[in-house]
């Protein structure tokens, strides 16, 4: 699925998804990765990266998936997304350290 707004509204992420939005709701208090921004008027604004996760937990619950498992799996990726972006910060400082020994 591709996202092509910047922000979307609580309404446009359920329909996108498929849920109610009690259930988007109770998903934000249960998960903190899912939370979104808010606008002037205090709409829930939910970024790219939020509504991809949110599909992630939908997919992971149609699965069968509990919200505990769920919030360990994302807690996870997140370990995980972080420990391969120091891997590749590291290979690029020792590229720059090879450079500047010349």
């Amino acid at each position: 699925m591709e996202l092509k707004k910047k922000y979307y509204k609580i309404g446009e992420v359920c329909n996108m998804v498929g849920i109610r939005p009690y259930m988007l709701r109770y998903w934000e208090k249960e998960i903190k990765d899912i939370r979104p921004s808010r606008s002037l008027n205090n709409q829930r604004l939910y970024p790219q990266e939020v509504v991809k996760k949110i599909i992630q937990v939908k997919k992971l619950t149609d699965e069968g998936f509990k919200l505990n498992a769920i919030k360990e799996r994302l807690s996870e990726r997140a370990v995980k997304n972080e420990y391969n972006l120091l891997l590749d910060i590291k290979k690029d400082l020792i590229k720059i350290k090879s450079l500047l020994e010349l």
